[in-house]
């Protein structure tokens, strides 16, 4: 381990003893199942100190701060250990209410494209921008299905590298208290199938051939099982709560019956089998279906998208500790201090006056904005900062000051 890595690993540690992470810690509940794209956790319910706050700054900012190449971030374990926990120190630094841990979530690694990798898709790398799901439509013709098999959990796709990670980065970190967890298996199985089958096929076999979609999603449900019963058999841990990311249920793509009949059946399969959903995600506009996601067993978290109605979620899933995210361009960058302090208070004064339970507030991701990314981590700040001063400014019955 060379000396500047040694530093960074012992800055990391001197801040999860700090009584400021101690503090940040009574946010959140404690060792929920994390997402393995972002910092995520579960707020707390009737919080005595206020709302937490979250700036989802994406890594390609990260990158251009910290000069590292966004395709060794993804490949190459020791450049990915050194520049996450870089980012996250800063991150912490910038005072929202993100907390850091020993026993580090793999956020950001092994990306967007992991779980289509499984089934014979190629990731696209490159050296500016986050990793993607290659072009290449695995399943161009129907009869292939009959060809896929359940995932290899040592051969198939990105996983060669997943456990080249999960070992050197360990290894690295043996003897300093730290350790790096095992990503999970998130995408779900409706999100595999359109990275699988391509856009506009599987709309028009949504259509004229629901029965083979069917097909298609026991396939992917029954696979996404196996992958955990074997991920829980390697690290002889049990089975965690499962992680729901739907970025292709969206409203405005497909219909509330489509999502009823044909998506929300395996959903509800997924969550029997791991004893509830720590974390259902949508950036499209999920509030026509809001009704039926709530009915999802033992839901941990829904997140709140932008293009979704915050008033319908706080009615509707009132009792579901929700996250609430608000539109980096509108609300953060294109924003004045009173424009971003408008939009905290108006989901706070909507969410206590429904009853909302509990809920934090986060910003969509932040991507590069400007031609200078100081300005763009200005910008983060600023917010943080409007933010943690409008909840100051509200005072309500479960909390004390």
């Amino acid at each position: 381990m060379n000396n500047n890595l040694k530093d960074i690993i012992n800055k990391y540690i001197l801040l999860v003893e700090s009584n400021d992470n101690r503090l940040r810690c009574d946010y959140w509940k404690a060792d929920t199942v994390c997402s393995r794209d972002k910092f995520r956790r579960t707020p707390q319910k009737k919080l005595k100190r206020g709302i937490p706050v979250i700036a989802d700054i994406s890594p390609t900012i990260w990158a251009d701060f910290f000069n590292f190449n966004m395709r060794e971030f993804y490949t190459d374990p020791q450049i990915f250990l050194l520049n996450y926990l870089k980012l996250m120190i800063k991150h912490f630094e910038l005072y929202d209410y993100l907390t850091l841990d020993k026993e580090i979530p793999c956020l950001f690694f092994p990306g967007i494209a992991f779980e289509a990798s499984l089934f014979g898709k190629e990731p696209v790398y490159d050296d500016i921008a986050e990793p993607w799901v290659g072009r290449d439509i695995v399943l161009k013709e129907k009869k292939n299905l009959n060809k896929l098999h359940y995932p290899d959990f040592f051969k198939s796709g990105l996983m060669p590298l997943v456990h080249r990670f999960y070992q050197e980065i360990n290894e690295t970190l043996t003897g300093t208290g730290l350790n790096i967890d095992f990503p999970n298996m998130i995408r779900s199985p409706f999100g595999i199938a359109f990275q699988l089958r391509g856009f506009e096929n599987l709309g028009i076999d949504l259509l004229d051939d629901p029965k083979w979609v069917h097909k298609l999603m026991l396939f992917l449900t029954e696979s996404h099982k196996k992958w955990y019963e074997d991920k829980s058999k390697f690290l002889n841990e049990p089975i965690p709560k499962g992680l729901l990311y739907n970025d292709e249920v969206d409203c405005n793509l497909i219909s509330p019956n489509i999502y009823e009949e044909i998506i929300f059946p395996y959903e509800i399969e997924l969550a029997k089998f791991h004893n509830g959903i720590a974390y259902w995600h949508s950036c499209g506009n999920i509030t026509p279906i809001l009704n039926l996601i709530r009915q999802i067993p033992n839901m941990e978290m829904i997140k709140i998208s932008a293009w979704t109605d915050y008033n319908k979620a706080a009615q509707i899933c009132k009792d579901i500790p929700l996250e609430i995210c608000i539109s980096a361009t509108d609300y953060v960058y294109l924003a004045n201090k009173e424009k971003m302090a408008s939009k905290i208070n108006d989901i706070i004064n909507i969410c206590l006056k429904e009853g909302v339970e509990a809920f934090y507030i986060r910003t969509e991701p932040l991507h590069k904005f400007s031609s200078n990314v100081n300005q763009d981590l200005d910008k983060a700040q600023l917010w943080i900062e409007v933010a943690k001063n409008s909840i100051k400014k509200i005072r309500y019955d479960y909390m004390i000051y």
